[in-house]
């Protein structure tokens, strides 16, 4: 009896739970239905100037709660951990009250930009919905160099304002606002030239609403700008509050160029360099030495070095070196040239460029390629391509390409030590590849390893398949 009354409670306990569940599913299902058609947020303006404060209209009528709130965002942005302001709806970032409609008004004046309004859940990133994109045309905030060309003596001078720099969102008083300077393009705001806080120096702590900030780093010749980063936050757009006009160093303290015009087969390239600036650079301290770059003269993408020296005259020196003549003992390939002179051991991106040389022309060269034959019989005949490299490199291949379809179209390769999975260096020899259907060919001897390209290419040479 006891034992079939236990079942029977049982029973009941489950039959009650699984009803319970079912009511409040389908009780939430329909919230979140309803909520669909009960949840609004619209900024009160498209536009925005530097006098008029931000002021949105939300409806959250069904599912209300404490702590619901709406942010501000610069409109592509979607991590919302960073927002521009920030308000609960019942009025202010202190309150309580649960709020199903209302108008809110926000404190923070907006830098110039294109913005969104979201709201959000329950003191969490959970997002009901978000407004269309409205825009600030005019901000109480500014930033501008105090000239439009400097010469290479001259300090660049930046002045800015921040009339809510004891009201900032991140920094409720506390850190202080920071400039930094820019190549005119750079959007990747972690590569920046030099910074300032604005108090002045580098370690200064003082809140400081207005004022001029004296770079004293030479700039090297280029076009530049200067933004203004609220409160000591990331170098990254969400930050900053304004942006300079662009201005230009004109000319630089920072120089490279080859000793010559011209060179021949037997001749090395010497590369002299002046850096008066080498022991303040701002990524070094003092301790990183600068470096110069071998690259055709057209080439943009500067990873594809094809020879490098530090500016102490060798590849593993540590010692800093204010001016001075580096040589490079490679000969280099049949083609133009350019040296560049890149700051303090830094990445090979134009936005750690010194100085850019003029260009230089090899005019002959040790290496070269032929083939044994002009002519070959299709499917037949092995192909034999000889070589000379006097300075060879683990991995230097050769690449046999038709010239019938477009100009990457690899046939076959092999390394220079004659086949594909050798890996000895070789001065010079005679690589065989099998025979070749009918066509027009041309052979390619690449240095070291690297990916198929022009800049890789030391010699080449035609034959063709009948």
């Amino acid at each position: 009896m006891l034992s079939s009354l236990k079942y029977t409670i049982r029973i009941f306990c489950f039959s009650f739970i699984f009803f319970f569940f079912q009511v409040n599913c389908k009780r939430s299902s329909e919230s979140n239905e309803e909520r669909g058609s009960t949840l609004s947020i619209q900024s009160n303006y498209g536009t925005y100037n530097a006098d008029r404060a931000v002021k949105v209209t939300f409806t959250n009528l069904e599912q209300a709660q404490y702590f619901d709130w709406a942010g501000i965002y610069l409109d592509h942005v979607t991590n919302y951990s960073h927002s521009s302001d920030w308000i609960y709806t019942c009025g202010d970032q202190d309150c309580y009250k649960i709020s199903k409609s209302g108008s809110l008004t926000f404190g923070r004046p907006l830098p110039v930009g294109s913005y969104k309004a979201v709201l959000f859940c329950c003191d969490e990133f959970l997002e009901l919905t978000s407004s269309t994109s409205f825009s600030q045309i005019s901000s109480v905030y500014s930033i501008e160099s105090d000239k439009d060309m400097y010469e290479k003596k001259e300090n660049v001078k930046v002045i800015f304002n921040n009339p809510e720099y004891e009201n900032e969102e991140w920094s409720e008083g506390v850190w202080v606002d920071w400039i930094g300077i820019y190549k005119e393009y750079e959007t990747n705001y972690t590569r920046s030239l030099d910074y300032m806080y604005t108090c002045g120096t580098k370690d200064c702590t003082k809140m400081t609403e207005s004022g001029k900030v004296t770079f004293d780093r030479p700039l090297p010749v280029g076009m530049y700008k200067a933004v203004l980063f609220c409160c000591d936050g990331f170098a990254e757009d969400y930050s900053i509050l304004d942006t300079s006009s662009i201005f230009v160093q004109s000319t630089s303290v920072y120089s490279i160029e080859s000793d010559k015009d011209s060179y021949n087969e037997k001749e090395y390239v010497k590369i002299s360099f002046e850096n008066p600036e080498y022991q303040n650079e701002y990524l070094t301290e003092g301790q990183w030495v600068d470096w110069i770059g071998i690259y055709k003269h057209d080439e943009t993408n500067y990873t594809r070095v094809l020879d490098y020296m530090y500016t102490c005259g060798t590849k593993d020196c540590t010692r800093l070196s204010k001016s001075g003549e580096v040589t490079f003992n490679k000969i280099l390939p049949v083609g133009m040239y350019k040296a560049v002179l890149f700051c303090c051991d830094g990445l090979a991106e134009d936005y750690n460029i010194l100085d850019t040389s003029s260009v230089f022309k090899q005019t002959s060269s040790v290496y070269s390629i032929e083939s044994v034959k002009d002519r070959y019989k299709s499917n037949k005949e092995n192909i034999k391509i000889s070589f000379e490299n006097p300075f060879p490199a683990s991995g230097d291949w050769i690449v046999i390409q038709n010239e019938d379809y477009y100009s990457t179209y690899e046939v076959d390769w092999s390394y220079t030590c004659g086949s594909q999975r050798c890996e000895n260096t070789v001065i010079s020899g005679v690589v065989v590849f099998a025979p070749f259907a009918v066509g027009s060919y041309k052979a390619l001897l690449y240095s070291g390893n690297g990916f198929e390209g022009e800049y890789n290419i030391l010699a080449e040479t035609n034959f063709i398949v009948v």
